[in-house]
């Protein structure tokens, strides 16, 4: 055997979780939801209708209805205005700002790319 067969690269999993269900999400989903939540969180105006990308999307409350949503693959979660920023601001300051989440996606991103 080779020495690299030993080594498992570290993995990140974003867990949504509601009533009835519990859904994983890997790395490809994490950090494009975050880098079009940076995007939006910069400058609203850039994504007034929200955002449609591979595997995520988001539409801010009062664009397709009074409540907004991220979507990850076929699932939807529904927020109100105040959960929706609250959602934005601490994802986003958590990614961004010194401490463990912010170091773990800096390496996470030196290994699966999203430079």
């Amino acid at each position: 055997m080779r020495a690299a067969a030993w080594y498992a690269p570290p993995r990140l999993f974003m867990t949504v979780s509601g009533a009835d269900f519990i859904m994983p999400f890997g790395w490809r989903h994490f950090s494009e939801l975050l880098r079009a939540l940076q995007a939006y969180q910069l400058q609203p105006s850039l994504l007034p209708r929200g955002y449609h990308g591979y595997d995520v999307m988001f539409s801010p409350p009062g664009v397709a209805g009074e409540k907004g949503f991220i979507g990850l693959e076929a699932l939807r979660v529904f927020m109100n205005r105040d959960t929706f920023e609250d959602l934005v601001s601490q994802l986003v300051i958590a990614g961004t700002q010194p401490g463990p989440l912010a170091g773990a996606l800096d390496e996470l991103r030196c290994i699966y790319g999203d430079l």
